[in-house]
Formats: C-alpha cells, sequence, structure tokens
C-alpha cells in the first residue's frame, strides 16, 4: 500500500496551533475552558450596534472567561466598575479584541489571583485593580499605551511585573503600596512615572531607569525602604519633591548631567545614604532635600549652584566638611541646622544671604572663613551652640553678622 506523504510545511502549522491550543488552555485554568453564558454579564452596544461593553457579571462562576463576542459582534471594552468588590472571582480571561479595560474595574476584587490580557489591550483605566490583595502576577500586553492612576494600587501579593515597549507613561500611584514587588522592568520608551507610582514597595530593592526618562513624579519611589541604590539616567531633567524620601535602605545614587534642580525632600529621611554625585549645571538644591541624611560624610557642591533652600541639609549629623562654590548666593535658614559633626566652612564671596539658624546647632563647628569683600544678609540667629574661634567671629562680624553667638 502507497503511504500518503506529509506535507512539512502543513505539519509545522498543525502543531503550532495545538500549541498555542494548549497555552490557550492552560491560560484558562482548564482544558477546552469556554467562554462563560452571555447572560452572566450585563452589556451594552455601540457604535451602532458594531462593538460590545462588558458593564457588569452577575454569574456564579468564579473562573470567568468573557466572550470574544455577541452574536457576531465584537467585544472591545470593559466598563468602569464592571466587576468592582467581586469577592468571589479568581481568575478572568480578557478575549482578543479587547481594547481598553476602564476605571475601578475590578477594584476590590480581594480573591482574584490571576488576568489574563489580551494582546489587543491599549490602556488600563485609574484604579482597574486597586485593592486586588491576592493578584499575584500580571502580564501586560506589547500594545499597552498607558497605565492609569493607581491601577494597580495595595495589590499585595504582586511579585514582578515586565512594563511593555510601548508604554510612554505610569499613572500616579500606579504601584503603590505593592510591598511584595521586587522586581520591575521598565521600557525604553518610558518617559515618565507618575506622583507615587511606586510608593511603598517595601521589597523593591532595585530598578533600572530607561534612558529616555525625563520626569519622576512627586512621592514616586518613597518609603522603598529595600531600594539600595539607584543610578538615574541621562536626560531626566526633573525629579518631584519627596520622590525618595523614607527610602532607609538607600546607600547611593548618582544624580545626571542635565538636572539643574532637586525637588523639596526628594531625600528626606534616606539615613544610609553614604555617598551621591551632584552633577556639574545643578543651579538649586530644594527645601529638606537631604533632611536626615545622617550617614553622608561629605558633598562635593557643583561650580553654578546658586541656592541652597530651608533645611536641605538639616540633622545631617555625618556631614564633616561641605565646600560652598563660588557663584553660590543664598543659604535659606535651618539649611544646616543639627550637623553636629561640620567642623569647618568656608563662605563664598559671592554668598549674599544666609537665612534663620542657618547653622544652629552646629557643635563642632569651630573654623569659618568668609571670601574677601563678601557683604551678608544674615538672618536674626544663624549659629547656636558651637566652637568657633576668635578669628570665625571677627570674619562674620567684617561681612555684617550682627546676631548672636
Amino acid at each position: 500500500m502507497r503511504r500518503n506523504r506529509v506535507n512539512p510545511a502543513a505539519e509545522r502549522r498543525a502543531r503550532r496551533i495545538a500549541l498555542a491550543a494548549l497555552i490557550l488552555a492552560a491560560a484558562c485554568g482548564k482544558a477546552g475552558a469556554q467562554p462563560n453564558p452571555r447572560d452572566d454579564f450585563t452589556v451594552v452596544f455601540g457604535g451602532n450596534r458594531g462593538s460590545v461593553t462588558i458593564t457588569g457579571y452577575r454569574g456564579a462562576p468564579a473562573e470567568v472567561v468573557i466572550p470574544a463576542e455577541y452574536g457576531g459582534i465584537p467585544v472591545r471594552a470593559i466598563a468602569k466598575g464592571a466587576f468592582r468588590n467581586n469577592g468571589s472571582i479568581v481568575s478572568v480571561l480578557i478575549p482578543e479584541g479587547v481594547t481598553s479595560i476602564g476605571g475601578y474595574a475590578f477594584e476590590g476584587c480581594g480573591s482574584l489571583r490571576s488576568i489574563t490580557l489580551p494582546e489587543s489591550l491599549r490602556s488600563i483605566g485609574d484604579g482597574a485593580f486597586w485593592g486586588c490583595g491576592s493578584l499575584t502576577a500580571a502580564a501586560l500586553p506589547e500594545g499597552l499605551k498607558s497605565v492609569g492612576g493607581g491601577a494597580f494600587w495595595g495589590c499585595g501579593s504582586l511579585s514582578s511585573i515586565t512594563l511593555p515597549k510601548g508604554l510612554t507613561s505610569i499613572g500616579g500611584g500606579a504601584f503603590s503600596g505593592c510591598s511584595s514587588l521586587v522586581s520591575v522592568t521598565l521600557p525604553k520608551g518610558l518617559r515618565s512615572i507618575g506622583s507615587g507610582a511606586f510608593s511603598g514597595c517595601s521589597s523593591l530593592g532595585s530598578i533600572t531607569l530607561p534612558k529616555g526618562l525625563t520626569s519622576i513624579g512627586y512621592g514616586a519611589f518613597s518609603r522603598c525602604i529595600s531600594l539600595s541604590s539607584i543610578i538615574l539616567p541621562k536626560g531626566l531633567r526633573s525629579i518631584g519633591d519627596n520622590a525618595f524620601t523614607g527610602c532607609s535602605g538607600l546607600r547611593s545614587i548618582t544624580l545626571p548631567k542635565g538636572l539643574t534642580s532637586i525637588g523639596g525632600y526628594v531625600f528626606w529621611g534616606c539615613n544610609s545614604l553614604a555617598a551621591i554625585t551632584l552633577p556639574e549645571g545643578l543651579a538649586s538644591i530644594g527645601y529638606g532635600a537631604f533632611w536626615g541624611c545622617s550617614g553622608l560624610a561629605a558633598v562635593a557642591l557643583p561650580e553654578g549652584l546658586r541656592s541652597i533652600d530651608w533645611d536641605a541639609f538639616r540633622d545631617c549629623r555625618g556631614l564633616s566638611s561641605i565646600i560652598l562654590p563660588e557663584g553660590l548666593a543664598s543659604i535659606g535658614m535651618n539649611a544646616f541646622e543639627g550637623c553636629s559633626g561640620l567642623t569647618s566652612i568656608a563662605l563664598p564671596k559671592s554668598l549674599t544671604s544666609v537665612g534663620h539658624e542657618a547653622f544652629k546647632g552646629c557643635g563642632s563647628l569651630a573654623s569659618l572663613t568668609i571670601g574677601d569683600g563678601a557683604r551678608i544678609t544674615f538672618g536674626r540667629t544663624v549659629f547656636g551652640p558651637h566652637s568657633l574661634s576668635a578669628a570665625s567671629r571677627a570674619a562674620l562680624k567684617k561681612a555684617g553678622y550682627t546676631g548672636t553667638f
């Protein structure tokens, strides 16, 4: 009997189809999983009945497979709050064709452990998975363009996440409070990280910020207590207030060229920070920027720095020396208060103002020099308990200081 010849190309196609079927079955949690009955969902039709949006779920099954179509009309979206506070569902498979998940769509689904997102997905709305404390993983598709504010807020079981190449921004609070998150992969095209995006991610040990990133929002990495080091990329233009507040494990950080300002309280309470490199071109250091960085022993301030705001280095008890560059015009009130290890300081000729109690509590300060010809406006009482020499006091009076010592 003559044997039928097998077409190799057809055989390869058949294998790929079989493999795809197995992967889909695994994603659904069981072989041959079928969509839930259409009556399990409430829907609305849009675009002259050209599309379907899922608006609610009233079914009993805890494993949810959303239908891809209703009577031949494709499902395109999950509406705002569609599954909100459903404590029973444990898994959800969203079909290909869906392009958006609305705000708070799965908020408060405390038993939800897995979610399968389609490659067609383009946007995840604000708070979409807010408080889904059992969710352990989320594979975000390559075509995703935006992750809304608070999208995964409080997902305390989420341990890792890879953000897709097409993503350009991460919304405020997107992953805030994801306390089990140990690794995050950020895409090259990312331009901005929103306010509080990773705040309270207490297990996050390291993160690589991509080239092209231009801004880090307010409190973006605040209270990431396991974060030990971070390299900020070239091209970064702004760091928001409180960006790294309370990162008590942070030991070193390199700030890139091109950065012109450091916001308020950016490194407040980073008491393990021992070294920091400040770039040329930096013009201002914001209020409380390094307050409480008690491990910081020395800081080289760059040429071109014009102002040090109030409380900037307050309670940096380990700081023993700091060189103030020529060109510096102002030192804010309490800027170096409580720097009990500071033994000497030289005020440049360019300095025009020193704020109230700027050096209060600098008990080891014995030597202070001032650039020839400097005329400085001093606050009421700049110095507290100290060990200033007679020569230092005379130099201060010559420069215009009339306060008490």
